[in-house]
């Protein structure tokens, strides 16, 4: 196994996803667009400083490397949505957070057949504000269930203030967000420069959220709830969900229905709240211009309070 150690910085989260291999265009159930019929590529993500570092199972060689975080924050969370593209190419779309930044990029896998597997290229979807506090965890959905290259994500932030930001990402076609340059340092000891894509996917700031006490938190996590059901896995969401610690589930599903938030708090207690998006959500994903300057949050209440022996760290 090569190591991750080589990058000359700790490795602060690590997150293993296999990507969907050929599909069946029958059946458009999957994150992909069809039924996934042959295992696909399985990459090991790592947050090594600011850097995201992606090696190749099970033999090890390091795929791509990128500078994903501003101002040398660490990346402490991942949760990502895979894909295989018409072409062949597999996908992933991925969310980082550290700090008080988090990235949305895009991870391109190599043709089918590429000689020895090939680099990975890494690409800037879309920028994001930097936040007041701490981000805690993150996730990534997707807003329509067709889970095709077009379409809108949702994705969710969850603060140290307690509080949960979402922002709906509108994203263009391959020729707008699909294709980059090489990452440098791909294989090498260091690693590269994400690359910067014009124009941008636009981003609009849909939901504030926070609960009504506002505890310094240790820890969080965010359950996103399917609009039919709280508790209804949406079909093909377990072909294209991956979780790690600290960053819940991402999933296939339309984010109707808002968010269940866990808070561990420094006063040894869990708070339970829900946070719901705005009725419009579909609507106000297509605005155009990014609304980055979140407005006053929305209150929520408790719905439980559980106790707990000691500061909750997970």
């Amino acid at each position: 196994m090569h190591s991750i150690a080589a990058s000359g910085s700790d490795v602060t989260t690590l997150l293993c996803v296999t990507l969907p291999g050929q599909c069946d265009a029958s059946d458009s159930g999957s994150g992909g667009g069809g039924r996934p019929t042959a295992s696909g590529a399985t990459l090991l993500l790592a947050g090594c400083g600011s850097q995201l570092h992606a090696y190749a199972l099970p033999s090890g060689a390091r795929c791509a490397a990128a500078t994903v975080l501003p101002n040398a924050a660490r990346v402490h969370g991942l949760a990502c949505l895979a894909q295989t593209r018409a072409d062949g190419r597999p996908t992933l779309l991925l969310a980082a957070h550290g700090g008080r930044h988090a990235a949305l990029v895009r991870l391109l896998g190599p043709p089918p057949g590429a000689a020895g597997g090939g680099p990975w290229e890494v690409v800037q979807v879309a920028d994001l504000p930097r936040f007041e506090c701490w981000t805690m965890c993150v996730t990534l959905s997707w807003q329509s269930s067709s889970g095709g290259d077009d379409g809108s994500l949702l994705l969710a932030l969850g603060l140290s203030d307690n509080s949960l930001q979402a922002f709906s990402v509108q994203l263009g076609n391959d020729s707008s967000i699909g294709s980059s340059s090489r990452s440098d340092g791909v294989g090498g000891g260091g690693g590269g420069t994400i690359t910067p894509v014009a124009p941008a996917a636009a981003v609009t700031h849909v939901l504030h959220a926070a609960c009504s006490e506002s505890s310094l938190l240790y820890s969080m996590c965010l359950h996103q709830r399917t609009s039919s059901s709280a508790g209804e896995r949406t079909r093909g969401s377990s072909s294209s969900s991956t979780f790690d610690s600290g960053s819940r589930n991402s999933s296939s599903s339309s984010g109707g229905g808002g968010w269940l938030v866990a808070g561990g708090t420094i006063c040894h207690e869990v708070l339970v709240w829900a946070a719901q998006p705005p009725a419009g959500l579909a609507a106000a994903a297509c605005g155009g211009s990014a609304a980055l300057v979140p407005p006053p949050p929305a209150v929520c209440q408790p719905l439980m309070r559980l106790g707990h022996e000691g500061s909750i760290h997970r």
